[in-house]
């Protein structure tokens, strides 16, 4: 008897999503920061100042999507330092983080203070009445990609 698959659309698409914020769109928000930093001579590799900007950068986007900072959604939950919190992130708070991610990343482009960039992603991305959804983490983006693998794996050797 075959074990019932238990990926669904939905968990597709976390998954989809999940790797383009991971492979792009973070990266995009990211290096946008990186830029506006060296152009304000501001920026240090291996800094603690640098990284606590970065810091804050993801934690304002953590702020305003599920009201809730890094530290204090793993607190709640429990989610260890080691573990990536988007992992967790539900697919409709991955799609309001990827896409205030590219929004921000174009707004420092444009020469706005990080900070500021976010809250004019808010305001262009979120809705009109949105208000933040604290993370209830489901099933993690890895156990998700490892039933994936063992169900195409199960079914090319049948």
């Amino acid at each position: 008897m075959r074990k019932k698959n238990s990926i669904n659309e939905n968990d597709l698409s976390r998954l989809f999503v999940r790797n383009q914020l991971k492979k792009e769109h973070r990266t995009y928000l990211t290096d946008s920061v990186k830029e506006f930093l060296e152009l304000q001579g501001r920026y240090l590799p291996k800094n603690k100042e640098t990284h606590n900007t970065f810091a804050k950068i993801h934690d304002k986007i953590n702020l305003v999507v599920t009201g809730e900072t890094a530290k204090d959604i793993r607190n709640r939950v429990g989610i260890k330092k080691s573990e990536l919190l988007r992992d967790y992130f539900p697919l409709n708070t991955l799609v309001y983080y990827s896409a205030m991610s590219i929004c921000a990343a174009n707004a420092i482009k444009d020469g706005n203070d990080p900070i500021q960039a976010i809250n004019k992603a808010a305001s262009n991305v979120l809705p009109r009445h949105y208000r933040p959804q604290p993370l209830s983490p489901g099933k993690s983006v890895r156990k998700l990609e490892k039933e994936l693998e063992d169900m195409l794996n199960n079914n090319c050797s049948n």
